[in-house]
């Protein structure tokens, strides 16, 4: 039993980063999109699943034996305590995945396209001015 809360527990963490580098990426308004929103909530979703499933296996397997084969009693540690609270704090996560809403550019066809406009046309005149700059530069080496 306790590989495969070793299992869960690795999982969990493993999804956790990703989870802190999708919620980095959503701050930043060019790199929000509907997928890092919908990854976000789903993979941080998931290791709260993960998380439960390792503290039911800890509680019944490890926490609930200690207590029945000694007269002593166990109580949870910090290190416990900050991962219950870890955890609870995911939802928070959750919760504001959902409230926060992604760019308006995401859903408006119209903005899409006039923003690949504008974007080309940049692009165009960008091109321009270095082909300028290179035939200047050409030209007066030849006197």
């Amino acid at each position: 039993m306790s590989a495969s809360l070793v299992s869960t527990l690795l999982l969990s963490l493993l999804t956790y980063l990703p989870s802190i580098f999708t919620d980095i990426l959503r701050m930043y308004p060019n790199y929000d999109a509907n997928c890092q929103k919908t990854f976000a909530t789903l993979v941080t979703l998931f290791s709260i699943f993960t998380s439960l499933y390792t503290w039911q296996g800890y509680s019944h397997e490890c926490f609930k034996s200690f207590n029945q084969t000694s007269n002593f009693t166990w109580n949870s540690g910090n290190g416990l305590i900050l991962i219950v609270n870890a955890t609870f704090l995911k939802l928070v996560v959750i919760i504001c995945h959902l409230i926060v809403p992604t760019p308006s550019i995401t859903r408006n066809h119209d903005e899409q396209e006039s923003y690949e406009y504008t974007n080309a046309v940049n692009t165009l005149a960008e091109n321009n001015a270095q082909n300028k700059e290179v035939t200047s530069e050409t030209d007066t080496s030849d006197c």
